[in-house]
């Protein structure tokens, strides 16, 4: 439901640049090391920094304000990314973007300005994270654009794996590096058709050479499930909430 107060503080946050980025970190299970974080974008300083972004994000997508959103995390990631890698020289770092933003006409030409303003190899750090619900209706411009990212070493997640309604059948049409599991197959892992469903995705992810990101892990119990299961990467409460740089 929209309401005024809100959409009047997420104006008043974009146009005072009060957009910061949080991140959480994601586990190689093998290791127990960090290999990525993902960029989460909160609101400091306004009546919305205690409002979840599962209400703020929708919000911005009514209001078409995801572009503003969108460029505001990239001149924060412009910043925090040299930290980052001087800290994880191999990090991987994913940056949610909506199909509002993908389909805008600049989209592509402003990211790939933005990528040669890095440093050189900024491109081999970077994850563009897009939910499976938008992967529904891909335009074909949309996937030129990714693709010509990935030529760049960019890689693109298909986020929250599971929970939307696309099709199996036209997975191999999509242009996606990194499938994340949504956390409702881990939060019911115990459930014998769960476990294979998981087992089934962590199979298919190595027979093509897609990476795996487990979404949601909150419990030890889990965490172990997934590892003996060769689950490769997962995310989650267990190793810790996104927070700030």
């Amino acid at each position: 439901m929209r309401s005024a107060p809100l959409e009047n503080a997420l104006k008043t946050a974009l146009r005072q640049g009060l957009v910061t980025l949080h991140y959480q970190p994601q586990i190689d299970l093998a290791t127990g090391q960090v290999v990525g974080l993902e960029a989460l974008a909160r609101i400091s300083e306004t009546s919305l920094e205690e409002v979840s972004p599962e209400i703020f994000i929708p919000l911005a997508q009514e209001m078409g304000l995801m572009a503003d959103i969108g460029h505001a995390t990239l001149i924060q990631l412009k910043q925090d990314l040299p930290v980052w890698i001087d800290r994880y020289p191999s990090i991987r770092i994913g940056i949610n973007f909506s199909m509002q933003e993908l389909v805008h006409p600049t989209f592509f030409s402003i990211f790939h300005a933005w990528l040669k303003d890095m440093p050189i190899n900024a491109s081999q750090h970077i994850d563009i994270e897009v939910t499976e619900a938008a992967f529904n209706h891909v335009p074909p411009e949309v996937v030129q654009g990714l693709n010509s990212l990935r030529t760049l070493g960019v890689r693109v997640a298909i986020d929250d794996f599971g929970a939307g309604q696309s099709s199996l059948a036209r997975l191999h049409t999509l242009p996606f590096d990194i499938i994340k599991l949504d956390k409702q197959f881990i939060h019911q892992i115990n459930h014998p058709m769960v476990y294979e469903i998981v087992k089934a995705v962590i199979h298919l992810a190595k027979q093509f050479d897609k990476v795996l990101v487990a979404e949601g892990v909150e419990t030890q119990a889990q965490h172990q499930t997934l590892k003996d299961m060769g689950c490769p990467i997962a995310q989650g409460f267990l190793f810790g909430k996104a927070v700030p740089l």
